[in-house]
This record gives structure tokens, C-alpha cells and sequence, in this order.
């Protein structure tokens, strides 16, 4: 996971056609990855859209939602879990070691069962039963959030500053910290000073009459917040 890392999520309400002009040029302005997170979408639709996305962004760097078997099956970068996805420990079992593993995280207790998920289950017995242990592996990285009162989720309190200062220190450190929710480049150094290693962006790019030039304000600040960390 690249340090101070600007991650770029796909909204589930554009088009494949409104999106690719804006990914089009993502990277040269600063994304490191590129979430495809369309919930309504078949299989097949999110196929399509992996096969055109890669064709302009790195598909070793596209993170798919949820869905671990085309992640796996189009050898994209990594898979991003919600809480009803399959289970880290599962997902974990069949991605490849190069492919990252991301889950979303609203709470504590989420926060720590993503880390302990990963503990021998029943069916992981000893060799000499004929079964084989499967390497553990905690997440890459973890969304938190949501930070900011934000239009994605109306209604919803914002968990603030706090709450990203407790996830950081109750996860390993060798897992990244990726803030989402609300978040504008103004906002950005706080969010980095209160623990994280990097943000999520949304509407706030992909909404924008000016995508790449919001881009760069986010990339912006976060090299410029490049010195800042709590541990």
C-alpha cells in the first residue's frame, strides 16, 4: 500500500460512460487506486467495467467491491469487504499475495474482529488429518469512516477526528488506515494528523465539474501532509 494514498471510489449511480472520462486521466493527476463499487450491478456489468477501467488505470491497482471472484478471476489489484461480504478469513484463503485486502470499518468492534477474523477455525486441523493449514493474513488496509457529515449517507452522524485517532491505535500498524466520509482537500491534514495513512474520495471527485483538478487539490495535501502520523 502506497503511503499517503488517495483512493477513488466509483459512486453506483453514474454510468460506465460518464465514468471513464473521468478515470481517463486519474492517475496522472495523483490516484493511487481506483475502487469500483457499483453494489446494483450483475457480474457481468462489473466485468465491463473492469475490462474498460484497466484499459486507463493500472488494473494492479483497482480495488473491486466485494466482489472476491472477479477480483480474483481478472487479477485486479484487490478486493474491498463490507461487513456482509464474505469473511476475511475466507477472502484471505484464496486471494493471491499480491492482491490487497481491504475492509470497511464503523466501529470498534468491527475494527478489532477484522484483525481477529483471521484465528484457526474448525475445519483447520493439523497435517496429520489429511488437512492443511492455510496461511493467515491480516487486511492491507481498512476504510474508516465515515469522518465527515457526507451526502452518501444522509442522517448519518459523522464519527469525527476521534474516532479515526481510536481505529488507528487499535489496529496492527502494519495494516494502512484510509479515511472516507466527507472528506475535502481543506480537511485533508486533519485527517492525516489524527492517524490516518491515507483518505477515500468519492462525490467529491467524481461529482466535480472539475475532477482532475480536484485530484490534484487532494494530492496536494496529502504530500504536503507527508510528515504527519500518530502511532
Amino acid at each position: 500500500m502506497r503511503a499517503r494514498s488517495l483512493h477513488l471510489i466509483t459512486t453506483g449511480c453514474q454510468t460506465l460512460g460518464e465514468t471513464l472520462p473521468i478515470i481517463q486521466k486519474a492517475e496522472q493527476a495523483g490516484v493511487d487506486y481506483l475502487h469500483i463499487r457499483e453494489k446494483q450491478r450483475t457480474a457481468r456489468e462489473i466485468e465491463e467495467w473492469i475490462k474498460l477501467l484497466s484499459d486507463v488505470f493500472p488494473r494492479e491497482r483497482i480495488i473491486v467491491n466485494d466482489r472476491v471472484d472477479l477480483a480474483i478471476a481478472y487479477h485486479c489489484g484487490g478486493v474491498q469487504l463490507g461487513q456482509h461480504s464474505m469473511r476475511v478469513s475466507l477472502a484471505s484463503r484464496i486471494l493471491s499475495s499480491d492482491q490487497l485486502l481491504g475492509c470497511s470499518v464503523h466501529n470498534e468492534q468491527e475494527c478489532l474482529s477484522v484483525q481477529t477474523d483471521l484465528q484457526p477455525t474448525s475445519d483447520q486441523h493439523s497435517s496429520s488429518s489429511g488437512n492443511v493449514f492455510f496461511p493467515r493474513r491480516i487486511p492491507t488496509f481498512v476504510l474508516a469512516g465515515h469522518v465527515y457529515v457526507t451526502e452518501c449517507k444522509p442522517g448519518v452522524e459523522a464519527r469525527g477526528l476521534p474516532f479515526v485517532t481510536r481505529m488507528r491505535k487499535l489496529l496492527a500498524s502494519n495494516i494502512s488506515l484510509i479515511g472516507i466520509g466527507g472528506i475535502t482537500p481543506q480537511r485533508v491534514k486533519e485527517v492525516i494528523e489524527a492517524g490516518a495513512d491515507g483518505i477515500a474520495v468519492m462525490s467529491g471527485i467524481m461529482r466535480s465539474t472539475q475532477p482532475q483538478n480536484r485530484i490534484k487539490e487532494y494530492r496536494e495535501q496529502l504530500d504536503e501532509s507527508a510528515g504527519y502520523f500518530i502511532r
